[in-house]
């Protein structure tokens, strides 16, 4: 019996979250065999090496598809959408942002000489 977090497969369920993402922190050519993001509707199974990030609706229907060897390493993310308690107009985050990086386009045009 092996004495590890985690599973060696997760059956398909839905996450209560409005975005999830699952972050590959190994790869399965080197440090397990079979393993994935299990999609029920399409049956497909989902993997990449170290790095892939898989973003999808907390809603679908997924799964972990069984490792059966090795360990797969992941790290997942669960995005929420909070209320907004600032009193400010929805999306100002977005518009200063928006903002600032006008701003510096336009700091980079002032600044260029036309040289390569």
């Amino acid at each position: 019996k092996q004495n590890r977090p985690g599973f060696s497969f997760l059956k398909p369920h839905q996450d209560e979250s409005l975005l999830s993402l699952t972050i590959a922190l190994n790869d399965m050519d080197q440090d397990y065999t079979d393993g994935g993001l299990y999609v029920a509707s399409t049956q497909d199974i989902l993997n990449g090496p170290s790095g892939t990030v898989l973003c999808f609706a907390g809603g679908l229907v997924h799964g972990g598809y069984p490792v059966t060897s090795g360990t797969r390493w992941i790290l997942t993310v669960f995005l929420y959408v909070d209320v907004n308690q600032s009193g400010k107009s929805p999306g100002y985050t977005l518009k200063a942002l928006e903002q600032e990086s006008k701003k510096a386009l336009q700091d980079d045009d002032d600044n260029d000489d036309g040289e390569l």
